[in-house]
């Protein structure tokens, strides 16, 4: 790599830095303690009063939490809805649209699948998560493995949002990670190693299967409203992760991998296993992940979340599945390779036989 190209990359880390400090509550690097030092924190929720007309006590209180050190607005919902209405999920959503990005919900061709709508009944604007029959991804009972929500949406998944509607006889604890922290503990032990993951050639993600991809970014990197986001997951299921073999990106490697589960240290967990208990979190930089279930054998003790995502802005509600990422426009022609306009357009197919992506349409 290029002198001017490490010179470019150090002054995008020292501004990555800065920006990402405020959401861990201090104001300089030295003051954070070691991560190695945070056991694994239960959350506790927030016990809303009424559901369909939050105060602003709770508003703010939802806001704290989701731009807070681990990035996930906790609550629990005392109140049974009433049908005919909106999910409490949704209304929490459109109520709290001020205070954290959920104003633009993501359309998901499942919110219509016939195997959910005979289990839950009619469609709610929610897309329903419960095990099924020889699936191996969020749809079974074994450990989920630690990722953000959205491949291929070009980093714009700005929140994403878990309910529960019915839950299991035991387990299913939902676990936390915040990439900006982990980040930041890594500029702490070497500098080098923290630098090599802005590189757009770091890392690459390939998902085999119907809607399979690959997507190769930087770790680390400024998103399309100048924040600071994470692209990065645990290799898992029918996703690998590959790494750049350049030696700081092998050490970024090896230091972030032992986060990447449940229950690593500087992670945080929540429980979603009775009907009520639901949270936001902020997926451009909070990765996370499920422990193994135990469902009954009737339909009491069956567990069934509902989920809903949010985007950064309308156009990137719909169908989307692309190989690029959205930069902001301060480094994106620097990232042309990432963020060339028609890598961001679509729905792109992964050919596993070639290794290549094809726009669907050619």
């Amino acid at each position: 790599m290029s002198s001017p190209r490490l010179s470019f990359l150090s002054e995008i880390a020292h501004k990555f830095v800065k920006a990402s400090l405020p959401s861990v509550g201090v104001s300089q690097l030295e003051e954070l303690g070691p991560v190695t030092d945070e056991l694994p924190a239960s959350l506790v929720p927030l016990i809303l009063g009424d559901y369909r007309t939050l105060t602003m006590y709770e508003l703010h209180a939802l806001r704290a939490a989701f731009f807070g050190r681990h990035g996930v607005a906790y609550f629990v919902v005392t109140e049974q809805p009433r049908a005919p209405g909106p999910h409490p999920l949704l209304d929490i959503a459109i109520q709290i649209s001020d205070q954290i990005p959920t104003k633009y919900p993501v359309s998901h061709p499942g919110e219509d699948d016939p195997e959910a709508v005979s289990i839950v009944g009619r469609p709610d604007g929610t897309l329903k998560v419960f095990a099924r029959q020889g699936r191996t991804d969020s749809a079974e009972t074994v450990e989920l493995h630690m990722h953000q929500d959205g491949v291929g949406r070009a980093g714009t998944l700005v929140a994403s949002g878990l309910y529960c509607d019915s839950g299991p006889i035991w387990g299913g604890f939902t676990c936390f990670q915040n990439g900006l922290r982990l980040g930041l503990e890594l500029a702490k032990v070497d500098w080098p190693a923290f630098e090599s993951l802005f590189d757009p050639g770091t890392l690459t993600l390939v998902r085999i299967g119907r809607n399979g991809i690959k997507i190769t970014g930087p770790v680390l990197y400024f998103g399309e409203g100048g924040e600071p986001q994470v692209f990065l997951r645990a290799d898992s299921g029918e996703y690998s992760m590959t790494w750049a073999t350049a030696e700081p990106v092998q050490r970024a490697r090896d230091f972030l991998l032992p986060f990447l589960r449940p229950f690593a240290l500087g992670s945080s967990f929540v429980s979603l296993h009775s009907r009520g208990q639901g949270c936001i979190f902020r997926n451009q930089a909070v990765l996370h992940s499920r422990t193994r279930f135990i469902n009954g054998r009737t339909a009491h003790g069956q567990r069934v979340l509902s989920r809903k995502w949010f985007a950064s802005g309308p156009k990137y509600c719909g169908k989307m599945r692309v190989p690029g990422f959205v930069i902001h426009s301060t480094y994106a022609e620097a990232f042309a390779a990432i963020s060339a306009p028609h890598l961001l357009r679509g729905c792109w197919a992964y050919n596993n036989e070639t290794g290549d992506n094809t726009p669907e349409s050619a």
